[in-house]
């Protein structure tokens, strides 16, 4: 007898798709990691100062101190706790401990795709193609912010369905306290976990009704649903009493009376010429359009940092072209929505049969659909129509699993076969379109910052405080122009002082401020970014060696001065060339 080798074949090429994906994503988490500057992204300052402050204090930090203060902590703490145990340092830590939760995310979804697309090969490549061709998905761990960590629980919580529904019996307890722990935890992270949370409740309601037998056996279901609710309000009241002890509502702006045109208006024909948050006009959907397919860091980077943008042509081409790339996927989703709907059980009340394949769709159906409404409603409680303010695509990362799954089932179950190569083949050279944009291209400048060392007078290297360096320093009549480079991110705000001293040990004149002339903050600096600070000595003789200059920085609140590496609290400069 002939024995066919064709299931074998299969199976290898699907796992070459599975190393070939795996092996570019990882490819470009690492190219970013080496290049995206760690300070930066929205926001960056708050959510710096939240983890810098919980690494030193071990508590969330108050209103006065960021205004992230609204976020839940887990990802902080356990950010923190990552460098401890590491000895690493923080910022460093951060980044790799993201690095740590895109691998796990990424386990997750193979074992997803194992379990339930095995030897389906169009369907495992454009699952696993789609979500790592999503820029977003970079950003999120590309950057300090919670996303990384929700991206991975809520995939975390697909896959735990698969393991509900496998058996195809009625879920159990075990079921309801995994699935509210993880709900839990997603909504230590941020509070976006409680979309989650409302998906998995009615997810279990639905799964055990299509499973139970021709009788429902309510009690157990009541009481399965009461041991879900106090698992999840449990962990809730943990992170939001517990630990933040303050408001569980609290935000860092008011809410507004609902503004539907804000969320109707549409820039249709800007879209699709220059897909930017000017350019459109801050406006709701084209905004979150444009910033989920085609991802903001894109023209950030060549962005000069006032109201309006300058973007090269090549870059707004690769911009324009995941528009086109995203309107395929989104319409695919649309219609997945559609066709994936849960079920409802027959009139007949016989038993349904339920794989983890249709249990995660309905999981899928659920979660998207209460994320995007949820998300309406924030937004319009929340939004600054005129800024744009929370219009942003990295808040609904987690969705990308989702919608790369219903994606992907929704061509799978394509019956005429010559249709479902056509749009499997669209879709795929569409990911081509989306990839440019995951890579993080650095610029020499972005938002008028520097990143090559300016030439000076005098050449030193002098740290202040472990994160501030001083490299040089130009000295011209009156005026000493200081350059700095930022080492480390503290999230405190320092002044710079350079005083003018004479023999007798006495200030002749002295300059005091917030660096370049009030406009640089230090809680503003990115890292490895080097800053020109200048100080003009006013009524002061002209400076020579007559005189010593002494330069240094101090709390702006308390005064405490920053020392130098052998303890001094200040640097001393040599007036002659």
């Amino acid at each position: 007898m002939i024995m066919s080798h064709k299931p074998e074949k299969k199976k290898s090429y699907w796992w070459i798709i599975i190393g070939t994906l795996s092996s570019l994503h990882f490819l470009i988490l690492l190219y970013n990691f080496n290049h995206v500057p760690r300070t930066y992204g929205y926001d960056w300052p708050g959510h710096f100062t939240y983890l810098f402050h919980v690494a030193e204090h071990w508590q969330v930090p108050t209103a006065d101190i960021t205004p992230q203060f609204f976020n839940p902590p887990l990802y902080y703490f356990s950010v923190a706790a990552f460098s401890r145990i590491t000895t690493i340092s923080l910022v460093t830590a951060g980044l790799v401990f993201n690095i740590f939760l895109a691998a796990l995310t990424l386990i997750f979804l193979i074992d997803i795709a194992r379990r339930t697309l095995k030897q389906k090969l169009i369907s495992t490549a454009l699952f696993l193609g789609l979500y790592i061709s999503v820029p977003v998905v970079y950003r999120a761990y590309g950057m300090m912010r919670p996303e990384a960590m929700l991206i991975m629980l809520f995939t975390a919580a697909a896959w735990a369905t698969i393991y509900i529904t496998q058996n195809g019996r009625p879920p159990r307890y075990s079921a309801a306290i995994i699935t509210a722990a993880l709900a839990g935890l997603a909504v230590g992270v941020r509070q976006w976990g409680v979309f989650l949370e409302a998906a998995l409740f009615l997810w279990l309601i639905i799964i055990y009704i299509q499973t139970a037998k021709e009788d429902v056996n309510w009690r157990s279901l009541f009481l399965m649903m009461g041991v879900h609710t106090s698992v999840f309000l449990t962990l809730f009241t943990f992170f939001y009493v517990g630990i933040r002890d303050s408001s569980v509502t609290g935000f860092n702006v008011d809410a507004q009376q609902f503004n539907p045109i804000f969320l109707t208006r549409l820039e249709l024909q800007t879209l699709f010429s220059t897909p930017i948050r000017p350019a459109l006009n801050y406006r709701f959907w084209p905004t979150l359009y444009a910033d989920f397919w085609g991802d903001y860091w894109r023209y950030w980077r060549e962005s000069t940092g006032e109201d309006y943008t300058i973007i090269s042509s090549a870059v707004q081409e690769m911009l324009v072209y995941a528009m086109w790339a995203g309107v395929l996927f989104t319409g695919l989703t649309m219609a997945a929505l559609i066709r994936l709907r849960p079920k409802k059980k027959p009139a007949s009340m016989k038993r349904v049969s339920i794989t983890a394949v249709n249990g995660l769709d309905t999981l899928s159906w659920l979660l998207l659909t209460i994320t995007i409404s949820g998300f309406l409603i924030f937004t319009s409680r929340y939004a600054i129509p005129g800024k744009g303010d929370t219009v942003k695509s990295i808040y609904i990362v987690y969705l990308v699993p989702f919608i790369a799954w219903m994606v992907s089932r929704f061509i799978q179950n394509t019956k005429h076969q010559t249709a479902k190569y056509t749009v499997a083949t669209v879709a795929g050279l569409s990911l081509l379109l989306l990839l440019p944009n995951t890579f993080y291209l650095p610029a020499p400048h972005m938002f008028g910052r520097v990143w090559e060392e300016p030439v000076t007078q005098h050449s030193m290297k002098n740290r202040l405080g472990g994160a501030y360096s001083l490299l040089g320093y130009t000295i011209d009549d009156q005026q000493v122009t200081l350059i700095w480079r930022a080492d480390q991110y503290t999230g405190k705000p320092y002044k710079v002082f350079v005083q003018l001293i004479d023999a007798d040990g006495q200030i002749v004149a002295q300059s005091d401020t917030v660096p370049s002339n009030w406009g640089r903050a230090t809680t503003s600096w990115m890292l490895d970014e080097y800053i020109t600070d200048s100080h003009t000595l006013t009524d002061a003789p002209k400076i020579s060696d007559d005189y010593a200059l002494l330069v240094g920085m101090y709390h702006e609140h308390t005064g405490q001065r920053l020392l130098t590496d052998d303890g001094r609290d200040s640097i001393l400069l040599t007036p002659s060339p």
